[in-house]
């Protein structure tokens, strides 16, 4: 009886766990303007980084909205922005830059509207 009760429990976690998982997320961008101020210096950093190696070449436009989670591991912003790439064409992305505080590398990810998500790095 112990198995049959211990394994229907293991079932009904892994049955919510896929279904919490499957479900997307939308994010609940900010736009006061000490954080999009905030934002739009970490944002353009990276975005200067990366033009300056391999790419992305892309330009700000225009911020949208932000979050930003501050912890023990480090600094992760969520930025929500209309983008110019090298050609002048406009999308809009919603990027992530996460900076790992004992780290010296800063992850970006990107996902812009028609285009495959991708990641980049580059040094703080």
């Amino acid at each position: 009886m112990f198995f049959v009760k211990t394994f229907s429990i293991i079932i009904l976690i892994v049955v919510l766990a896929y279904h919490s998982i499957g479900k997307p997320t939308s994010v609940d961008y900010k736009t006061d303007e000490e954080l999009l101020n905030d934002a739009t210096k970490v944002l353009e950093n990276s975005l200067n980084k990366l033009d300056a190696g391999d790419g992305p070449h892309f330009k700000l436009i225009k911020m949208l909205g932000a979050v930003r989670g501050l912890g023990l591991f480090g600094n992760l912003y969520g930025v929500k922005a209309d983008l110019a790439n090298e050609n002048g064409e406009s999308k809009i992305c919603a990027v992530e830059i996460w900076s790992p505080g004992e780290k010296p590398e800063v992850t970006v990810t990107f996902e812009c509207e028609g285009e495959e998500k991708f990641t980049k790095t580059h040094q703080k």
